[in-house]
């Protein structure tokens, strides 16, 4: 186990570290909720440490992923929505306090962001109408980042390249 007491103080998280558990069911990076008590408020964040054997370019992953969850945040302050829901379109990264989006440490690399409560999550999908949410809320996103102003970074080589992956896929059967 890593020290929570330590990375919650590398953080810009405030009040007091109270426990960290592992949590969810990813098999990419080590996932923790992490509890901080701020002033008699129990507040929730989600503290993952990046895999870099699949990730080898940490920072840059990092780079993409303030990029996408700003432009995403910026157009829904744009559009001044005020439905809680709506603002929980894109998730809030918490900085550490040297200004990176990410710490990196003799533990590990990790990022830290705010917990989105009351959001489930699902290994498998149980209804017909679940499939649908899930495509619905993957177009939004991509309409979202159809005007990205900046050029993301590769993290995975051809990760993204269909062909390469139909190819890799063939070989493989």
């Amino acid at each position: 186990m890593y020290d929570f007491k330590e990375i919650f103080a590398q953080f810009q998280l405030y009040g007091n570290f109270v426990i960290a558990v592992p949590y969810g069911t990813g098999h990419i990076n080590d996932t923790y909720l992490l509890t901080a008590d701020q002033g008699g408020a129990l507040v929730r964040y989600i503290v993952q440490r990046v895999n870099t054997d699949i990730f080898r370019k940490p920072a840059a992953l990092m780079d993409n992923f303030v990029a996408v969850t700003r432009h995403i945040d910026q157009k829904i302050r744009q559009a001044k929505v005020q439905n809680p829901a709506l603002r929980r379109r894109t998730l809030q990264v918490v900085f550490a306090r040297d200004g990176k989006p990410y710490l990196e440490n003799a533990a590990g690399f990790f990022r830290c962001y705010c917990f989105v409560e009351n959001a489930r999550t699902y290994d498998i999908l149980e209804t017909p109408e679940q499939a649908w949410q899930a495509a619905y809320a993957f177009g939004q996103f991509q309409s979202d980042l159809a005007d990205l102003p900046v050029r993301l970074h590769e993290t995975i080589p051809d990760f993204h390249n269909t062909l390469a992956r139909l190819a890799q896929l063939e070989a493989a059967i």
